[in-house]
């Protein structure tokens, strides 16, 4: 989790620039794991002072020390005991490393999420139908317009845009629909000729057939343009009974 953040942090520095709070954000959560780390390596390894009985030449002191930490002083010492003559002492000291709360790393997670746009269930893969749907419309949909604005605009010139040339980002959000809800789409619209063949076959990621492109359509429903001489007729077979 440290390292996520710390990506955050080196990914978007040239995007946080004008975002301080942002980055500051990302820094305060990143020496928050780094407390941690720190934390859990001081709490395995001794810590304190050593006492020799009888005066040592600085170079003998620093010699005594560096082979006492490469023995004793390090977190491969599982045990945690150091063995010493009669010529040293050995005082310990004792370490209370501070645990970081539970609700500020939430606290800091979910300011995270919020600047970004995103949600917990978004980053874990856990979102509904529902929640895809909002980030989709709130965070997707927003960059695929102007994506598409500046790719037809660097690309096209304005007399090339005037006759219609463009280029469009888009998404099938129904890609990540249940089956249910395709299968009810398909159900209530496909009667209607809003379908045909093959877009049903792709919104349930099916290959497309041949003599696919044709629409089917109940015979429960009329063309609006014929409606009234439909009824005329009906009305007029009413009489004839």
């Amino acid at each position: 989790m440290c390292s996520f953040y710390e990506g955050i942090s080196i990914q978007m520095t040239c995007l946080v620039t004008t975002t301080a709070p942002f980055s500051r954000l990302l820094t305060w959560r990143t020496r928050k794991c780094k407390a941690l780390e720190n934390a859990i390596t001081s709490s395995a390894t001794l810590r304190g002072i050593l006492r020799f009985s009888q005066a040592l030449a600085p170079a003998k002191l620093k010699e005594e020390r560096d082979a006492f930490i490469a023995d004793y002083m390090d977190i491969s010492n599982n045990g945690g005991i150091a063995v010493l003559d009669s010529k040293a002492e050995f005082q310990p000291l004792q370490m209370n490393p501070v645990a970081i709360d539970e609700k500020q790393l939430q606290a800091v997670k979910t300011k995270v999420y919020e600047y970004l746009g995103i949600n917990e269930a978004i980053v874990n893969a856990t979102f509904t139908e529902e929640q895809w749907s909002a980030f989709y419309e709130s965070v997707i949909e927003p960059l695929a317009v102007q994506l598409s604005l500046e790719m037809t605009d660097k690309i096209f010139t304005e007399r090339e845009q005037a006759f219609g040339n463009a280029i469009l980002f888009e998404s099938n959000r129904l890609q990540y629909a249940s089956a249910a809800t395709k299968a009810t789409l398909i159900k209530e619209l496909m009667p209607l000729g809003l379908f045909t063949v093959n877009q049903a076959l792709e919104i349930l990621n099916l290959p497309s057939v041949e003599d696919g492109d044709r629409r089917l359509q109940t015979l429960n429903v009329v063309n609006a343009d014929k409606a009234d001489q439909y009824q005329l007729q009906g009305g007029n077979a009413n009489e004839g009974i």
